[in-house]
């Protein structure tokens, strides 16, 4: 193909690039684009998505300092296959005055080239290792996704193209699958997410949960075999942690059985959720769309179902759906209604799992569980102490909040007197 010079402002911005089909999937005005890519809006809205990828700042400044180097390809039509997001940095510059460049170099497409054939040329200019702005984790995806369902490529092909396997060694061929086979698995993750919220929640907001989302992926298919039902309840107590924002880290304490040993103590201190505790962690069948979720808090009659562990179900169908709502409402059965923002639910919610967690580790780290419960009394013991000497120092103060002081203060007093009761009963 020749390199020719082409003015910038002739060319098109390419809506179906996959570097921003996920940021394009979550943008509201997305509809402007899908009626006509080749408006003024719509290219407008292109220009913007594409100035805020992530590395377009270096790439700005890389083409002031040294200018063009690689030419970039464009359609007999005129839309941009790559150099889309220099096209944009070069008309920025242009614009400023920081450079005299009206041109873009390009090297242009046969007329008959079809969009597997356009594809495939992004896919060899633009998916490989020495990118110098990568694509995000959901564009990846994507792009993995079309290369397999829609193109029929096999993982061995994808897998080499992107360069996930160096060689055709039986090896390499191999690793490379396993990490094309997880992309989609932990597409349809996300996916199963989106669809729990009633698609209020945006790809996008999945870009920086890689190593979570390849974690509970991990997690999940170690357990599948042998305990399918134990691989569902670790799967739903991990997405709860990762739409409450708790890191990865965090989350490798969470196992199958986290949600009953765990989650379920702490949930039932919570001052505003304590008394929907069994509820919030019922489990929603897979099957069920339309998620209980509030109705369910509601009914007096509601009892657990039998020979059902908790695990968190109906809590993740609410937290899922949090950005798509005004407000949690939870209808206590004195009639009484429970307000929450969104943001104090899912505050809320990533408090008892983190301190869920904490115990979770200490029970790992402590191989001695003999020695376990005088050590948390001896750590209690010190905390209530900071906690006196906190008290004092602003419980004259007019924004201190006596009521709940009171409430967790009866808490930690029921809390101890249960603990001397069960020991008077042992009688040791």
């Amino acid at each position: 193909m020749a390199v020719v010079e082409v003015p910038l402002d002739h060319v098109l911005l390419n809506h179906r690039s996959h570097r921003i089909r996920s940021e394009l999937e979550s943008l509201p005005d997305r509809d402007v684009i899908a009626r006509d890519p080749q408006s003024e809006e719509a290219q407008a809205l292109l220009s913007a998505i594409l100035a805020a990828t992530p590395g377009f700042e270096d790439l700005r400044a890389n083409l002031r300092e040294e200018g063009q180097r690689d030419a970039g390809v464009v359609t007999a039509d005129g839309v941009l296959i790559n150099a889309n997001t220099r096209c944009v940095a070069l008309r920025q510059l242009t614009e400023e005055g920081a450079r005299p460049v009206e041109y873009i170099s390009l090297a242009v497409l046969p007329a008959d080239a079809g969009p597997k054939e356009i594809d495939d040329v992004e896919l060899k200019l633009q998916m490989q290792r020495d990118l110098r702005q990568d694509y995000t984790l959901t564009n990846e995806l994507l792009f993995v996704q079309d290369l397999i369902q829609g193109y029929g490529q096999s993982s061995d092909q994808v897998a080499r193209s992107l360069g996930w396997a160096t060689s055709s060694e039986t090896m390499e061929l191999a690793k490379g699958r396993r990490r094309i086979e997880q992309s989609l698995r932990v597409l349809g993750l996300i996916r199963d997410l989106q669809a729990l919220s009633g698609d209020s929640r945006r790809l996008t907001e999945f870009d920086d949960k890689r190593q979570a989302l390849q974690e509970i992926d991990e997690a999940y298919e170690d357990l599948l075999q042998n305990d399918p039902e134990g691989a569902e309840r670790l799967k739903t107590a991990r997405f709860i942690a990762l739409l409450a924002q708790l890191g990865y880290r965090e989350m490798r304490e969470i196992d199958q059985s986290f949600v009953e040993d765990y989650v379920q103590p702490h949930l039932s201190e919570d001052e505003h959720l304590g008394r929907f505790t069994e509820r919030l962690l019922t489990p929603v069948e897979a099957s069920d769309v339309d998620l209980p979720g509030i109705d369910l808090l509601a009914d007096d009659e509601w009892e657990h179902p039998e020979n059902s562990s908790l695990d968190g179900g109906t809590l993740l169908g609410l937290l899922a759906r949090v950005p798509g709502e005004r407000r949690i409402e939870l209808p206590a059965p004195n009639g009484a209604v429970v307000t929450l923002d969104k943001d104090g639910f899912t505050n809320r919610v990533r408090n008892v799992f983190d301190l869920a967690t904490q115990d979770a580790k200490d029970d790992r780290l402590k191989s001695n569980k003999l020695d376990r419960p005088v050590a948390l009394l001896k750590e209690a013991d010190q905390k209530v102490r900071r906690a006196r000497d906190a008290y004092t120092r602003v419980a004259s103060s007019s924004g201190f909040s006596r009521p709940q002081f009171d409430y967790q203060l009866r808490q930690n007093t029921k809390h101890l007197k249960e603990l001397k009761e069960a020991f008077e009963a042992d009688g040791t």
